[in-house]
């Protein structure tokens, strides 16, 4: 088969599934059968759509951004400033048609993201192969079907990824992007280990230092202004860093297998700190690419997180891809 054919073949397969996925969420949901089955742990429909929507209307009527909304939603963990955000772009809207429209922008943004890779790497041979992975991928179902955000997080790492395999990368773009990733989910506080480690050590200080910043003025102003517009977020962060924070950790995380070995919460901690500096020292030595220090970052958080849910792993996504297409030849 002709080498075009064959790439939008898998392109065309790619994007078919991710809409199929879409439209069984929104309509029917006649692929539930498939994803719901035995223990699945994050089964709840639009569940974690409305902590944003709910929070911004509690925020607007003197009430705080996190704290614990009303049925049926559940207490908005967000960053501050990504809740309004993204609270205004959804304020006209109400209930299900809130859903739809953000389930619209997920689409259009997603897609779009693929695009860029497409247009980046549209001479590759296996760029087919990559969008395949890209819209593909199992877990991106119970994504939408949540109603999550952590597709913008994929979009900015897919751009941040792309940016990694180029030595003279967008600085600025680059540092923009990694700063914003921090606000929609800061797990990409672990990159900042590889950032200064590959030499790009301005983006983790800029992106780092920001958000630290922005952060603790929002946790200084719940208190000036007795109304929580950012002490929650710093709370919830702390309860799932502790050593003893959760107290159910995901059976499928090597966190749970760590609790269960070493028994004590604080023993397992030291596991944690103990690997993550092996890490550290690895890349001393080895120098590997910055991609596979992202890559290996982005593991220990999904290994070793005590509240990872099946669709965090769309994040593998942007590394499939992208990995595929910047491989060495």
């Amino acid at each position: 088969m002709h080498q075009s054919k064959r790439t939008n073949l898998f392109i065309i397969a790619g994007i078919t599934v991710y809409l199929l996925f879409v439209l069984s969420s929104l309509y029917g949901h006649g692929l539930d059968v498939f994803f719901l089955k035995g223990d699945q742990v994050h089964d709840g429909y639009k569940v974690d759509f409305f902590q944003i929507p709910g929070a911004f209307t509690r925020f607007t009527n003197g009430g705080p951004l996190g704290g614990a909304p009303s049925s049926p939603d559940i207490p908005n963990v967000y960053h501050p400033v990504f809740t309004i955000f993204v609270g205004l772009i959804l304020a006209p809207f109400a209930g299900q048609a809130a859903y739809m429209v953000w389930t619209f922008a997920h689409v259009v943004i997603w897609i779009l993201t693929g695009w860029y890779v497409y247009k980046t790497f549209h001479d590759h041979k296996r760029v087919g192969l990559a969008l395949l992975f890209f819209f593909g991928l199992f877990p991106h179902y119970l994504e939408i079907r949540n109603g999550q955000y952590h597709f913008l997080l994929n979009s900015l790492i897919t751009v941040l990824l792309v940016l990694s395999g180029k030595k003279q990368a967008h600085k600025i773009v680059e540092r923009i992007v990694y700063t914003t990733t921090l606000f929609i989910k800061p797990v990409t506080l672990l990159w900042a280990f590889a950032y200064v480690q590959s030499g790009r050590k301005q983006t983790a200080i800029i992106g780092t230092c920001f958000f630290g910043l922005i952060t603790a003025v929002l946790v200084v102003a719940s208190f000036m202004r007795n109304q929580d517009i950012g002490l929650y977020y710093v709370v919830n962060l702390l309860a799932h860093t502790h050593p003893t924070g959760s107290t159910f950790p995901q059976i499928f995380t090597l966190d749970a297998l760590a609790r269960e070995m070493f028994g004590h919460a604080y023993n397992t901690l030291l596991v944690k700190v103990a690997i993550g500096i092996s890490i550290i020292v690895w890349a001393h030595i080895k120098r590997p690419t910055l991609f596979t220090q992202l890559f290996i970052w982005t593991a220990f958080y999904l290994l070793f997180y005590d509240l990872v849910f099946e669709y965090h792993y769309t994040t593998l996504a942007p590394f499939f891809a992208v990995g595929i297409l910047t491989e060495k030849k």
